[in-house]
């Protein structure tokens, strides 16, 4: 596993791992659906409540990445492809 990566565990045995440029691509998802997709489309929300779902979409957005990449690595392990990491 890359060494600017924290280890979140194994599944199936294949090592998880998240990189540090992650954070800040996670700070620009969140900001930009709290500042502008979200009011334009619930005007009435509490500003906190921009914030908070925009962080909610951004974690759910990197699961399914993440369950993307683990579909893959399943495949390539049935065909007997070596995963090193995700």
């Amino acid at each position: 596993m890359n060494k600017s990566a924290i280890s979140l565990g194994r599944i199936f045995g294949i090592p998880i791992g998240l990189d540090y440029s992650w954070f800040l691509i996670f700070a620009l998802v969140t900001a930009s659906l709290a500042t502008t997709t979200y009011p334009a489309e619930f005007s009435n929300w509490p500003a906190a409540q921009y914030w908070i779902v925009g962080a909610v979409t951004a974690i759910l957005f990197f699961g399914s990445v993440l369950l993307h990449e683990l579909g893959h690595s399943l495949v390539a392990l049935r065909y007997k492809i070596p995963v090193r990491s995700i």
